[in-house]
């Protein structure tokens, strides 16, 4: 006869049988060595299935599935408890099956799950170390930034310094311009001509309002450049006396001689003998100020105009404004006091 298992010729001396089907097997192939088939066959041949047997059995069995039942063919050769000859109890329980298999799948989980937690491990060192380089970039770039705050705060209060200081200065610049000017007279509207004497013009004009100024209180006179070059007006006259107070007396006798009398009466280049095309040019007498007072002087006229003042004059190098006769006058230093009246 041959092994149901091997398909193999059986002797006497081998034979086994299934204690289920009955079928005739080698002992070796129901996995029993040779010293234990000798001392005990007949009792094996009571108590022993063959594979085929015990698949049927666990195939029966609810609570496994084919992959266990897979898993269990080789848990004899797997499971040294199973292999060992002393091991009296050769069956394979539902409950000791179930053992096997709660320990082989909590291996491989726990060897699954070790695999796992040692990536994500590594990738979370990984995300620390650039957490790390990210946060020292931004602790330097803060302490940069709050650095550069700093310089940026101190050179702002610099600058504000530096302004006001320059603001300072060049009204003081300004002042001592003025004050260099104390003596001179401006003169507009004088006719150009190629051989004209203005010495000669400067002292027949102070005759003409009634001021005696001889060729001798004249310390320079000339005509300065425009700073219009499209204008089609003559060239200022600037005449530098010998003293302010010659100045006054000039300013005052034209202003006396021009109350009171209307536009055509005015001073004009007819009163002292200056020729010029017709109608005769009016001539205007005044402080000589520095540019920067020039621009406030403009600045303030403009602002009578809109904010209802009715007067605004010059009197040494200072401008001053007055809303009308009741009221006091009001000296203008800069553009901000202008910009307070409007």
């Amino acid at each position: 006869m041959n092994c149901q298992e091997c398909n193999k010729k059986i002797d006497r001396g081998c034979l086994l049988n299934c204690s289920s089907c009955k079928g005739p097997h080698h002992f070796s192939c129901m996995n029993i060595d040779s010293a234990k088939f000798k001392d005990h066959r007949q009792e094996l041949n009571r108590t022993v299935k063959c594979g085929k047997c015990k698949r049927h059995s666990l195939t029966d069995t609810p609570a496994l599935n084919s992959t266990s039942l897979n898993i269990d063919t080789n848990v004899n050769k797997a499971n040294p408890i199973l292999q060992s000859p002393n091991n009296q109890d050769h069956f394979v329980t539902e409950n000791r099956l179930r053992d096997i298999l709660r320990q082989e799948v909590s291996q491989i989980i726990k060897q699954q799950v070790a695999e796992q937690l040692k990536d994500i491990k590594t990738q979370v060192r990984s995300y620390q170390d650039s957490f790390e380089f990210f946060n020292k970039q931004y602790e330097d770039l803060k302490k940069s930034l709050d650095e550069k705050n700093e310089v940026i705060k101190y050179l702002q209060t610099d600058n504000q310094k530096l302004q006001s200081s320059v603001k300072d200065l060049t009204t003081r610049l300004s002042n001592v311009e003025q004050l260099m000017r104390e003596s001179n007279v401006e003169i507009n509207g004088l006719p150009e001509h190629r051989s004209e004497n203005l010495s000669t013009t400067i002292i027949s004009l102070a005759e003409a309002v009634g001021c005696s100024i001889g060729d001798a209180d004249i310390q320079h006179v000339t005509r300065v450049a425009k700073l219009d070059k499209e204008s089609t007006r003559p060239r200022a006259v600037i005449a530098k006396l010998r003293s302010a107070r010659q100045r006054d007396t000039l300013l005052a006798a034209v202003t006396k001689f021009n109350k009171n009398k209307k536009a055509h009466e005015k001073l004009n280049s007819g009163h002292f003998g200056v020729s010029g095309s017709a109608p005769l040019a009016p001539i205007y007498v005044s402080e000589h100020l520095t540019p920067a007072y020039k621009s406030l002087h403009a600045a303030a006229r403009t602002t009578t105009k809109v904010s209802g003042y009715k007067y605004v004059w010059v009197r040494n190098g200072r401008i001053y404004m007055r809303k009308d006769e009741s009221c006091s006058c009001i000296l203008i230093r800069s553009h901000d006091t202008l910009k307070s009246i409007t």
